[in-house]
């Protein structure tokens, strides 16, 4: 059986992975052709790698249904209610698609860099059944007819009226679209997925909370896809008991922010315990620990956070042909709402070569791949299990993993151990390197614990 095609009349995918220029596609005549053409592309890219993670046997699943005519897809595992753990992948940016970390890696460095198939390949690998949310699959442009019967139906339903009401605050001439017939279109907010938070809380609550789900939870976010993780865990510990998931932890990559000023200390403990973050750092070694200048962990984060060192890859290479106007544009995109780690200006602009000719690139999608962050990550999943089936067994889910060291900073110990680094290693950074690219203050490095 034949996988899927990438189609495009100007461009063409090379091995599976590379998307470049076709040799004889003359370049576009205008500048607004050559913006239609990169939406065209970035669509095609969206479209096969959705075809793809279905050709991995995950399946597609509407939000609310598949009838509706404003609807958005999630992918799911097909048995991944009879797995002992269920993996969900969280990513907030704005244009962000599901089954994509970074379209600009996908476009400029291939799709093992800027899509999440490998990492669904390995979790399938060890057992997982995975849950792939779209929480920025938000609105659909329908004809004027169209749209006013969903939000009819919508209106009707006591569960969406304030959701309809808060978007319609926010509705402006922006809301009426063409398509490319000229025909008038109207923007309609998906019913359960009006805004990130929405979607992402409506299915912890149908898919995992509601059905009771037995097994192992565990949350893999990336950049502000932390703070969705961080909802998820409210909405569980909001529930008090009645429908409580085996939450386990999380494993962040480039969190922008975790825990704030109001929260409840059994959120905190939570999120000190069992998440961990991981970013890039010009500066701190690979396997170092994050903290400040009391040698805490991020005040931001409240967790242990651990650099994946500068991530040093070659350069642009066979780009795709964008001029870096597809990476400009992410940077904006990944900025979101909320606020990241994103330097301002293009990734893979200006980068720092090293004497090996080799280029870092500003870009947080690195950590994933490159970087290593998602090793990282089921290093730290499979260390949370050890925690509850090893020798002396400590009770897993909301309840904890036992006294003593927290288990984040626990792994956080035993990967610099790995790295052959002093366990005790950890560095103070002024300013958070992770995308930065500019001055710095030197890194401190500092000793003792960050409890407390």
């Amino acid at each position: 059986m034949m996988g899927p095609t990438f189609s495009h009349p100007q461009y063409e995918l090379l091995g599976g992975d590379r998307i470049r220029r076709r040799p004889d596609a003359p370049p576009p005549p205008s500048q607004s052709e050559h913006a239609e053409e990169e939406e065209a592309v970035v669509a095609e890219l969206f479209r096969f790698v959705a075809e793809s993670m279905l050709e991995l046997g995950l399946e597609e699943v509407w939000v609310p249904d598949e009838n509706h005519p404003a609807r958005c897809p999630i992918y799911t595992t097909k048995d991944w209610e009879k797995r002992p753990r269920l993996l969900l992948v969280l990513v907030n940016q704005v244009g962000g698609q599901a089954g994509v970390w970074s379209r600009s890696l996908c476009l400029d460095h291939g799709l093992k860099a800027g899509s999440m198939l490998g990492c669904l390949e390995r979790a399938h690998e060890e057992g997982y059944g995975v849950i792939v949310l779209n929480p920025n699959c938000n609105s659909v442009a329908l004809p004027p007819e169209v749209a006013a019967r969903c939000e009819q139906d919508a209106a009707e339903s006591e569960d969406t009226r304030a959701t309809l009401r808060k978007y319609a605050r926010r509705r402006s001439s922006s809301s009426l679209l063409l398509d490319t017939s000229g025909a008038r279109l109207v923007k309609v907010a998906i019913e359960g997925s009006g805004s990130p938070e929405e979607h992402a809380l409506a299915l912890w609550k149908s898919l995992v909370l509601d059905r009771k789900f037995a097994g192992e939870v565990y949350l893999l976010s990336y950049g502000n896809g932390s703070s969705l993780a961080k909802e998820l865990l409210l909405s569980t510990l909001a529930s008090e008991g009645r429908c409580q998931a085996n939450l386990m932890g999380a494993a962040c990559i480039e969190a922008s922010l975790l825990v704030e000023a109001d929260d409840a200390l059994d959120v905190r403990s939570f999120i000190r315990e069992r998440f961990v973050n991981w970013e890039q750092h010009t500066k701190a070694p690979a396997g170092a620990r994050l903290v400040t200048a009391s040698g805490k962990a991020d005040e931001k984060l409240g967790c242990t956070s651990i650099s994946l060192g500068r991530i040093a890859t070659p350069g642009r290479g066979e780009a795709h042909g964008t001029n870096g106007a597809g990476e400009a544009n992410e940077t904006r995109e990944e900025n979101g709402t909320n606020g990241t780690n994103e330097t301002n200006g293009a990734e893979g602009g200006e980068g720092v070569k090293g004497s090996e000719e080799r280029q870092w690139l500003h870009s947080s999608a690195w950590s994933l791949t490159l970087g290593g962050g998602l090793d990282g990550a089921f290093r730290f999943f499979q260390h949370l299990r050890s925690q509850v089936d090893g020798p002396e067994p400590s009770r897993g889910g909301l309840g904890g993993l036992g006294g003593g060291v927290p288990s984040g900073e626990r792994f956080a110990q035993l990967e610099a151990e790995r790295l052959l680094l002093d366990p005790e290693l950890r560095v103070c950074p002024r300013l958070s390197a992770s995308l930065m690219g500019s001055s710095m203050s030197s890194p401190t490095a500092t000793s003792g614990s960050d409890e407390g």
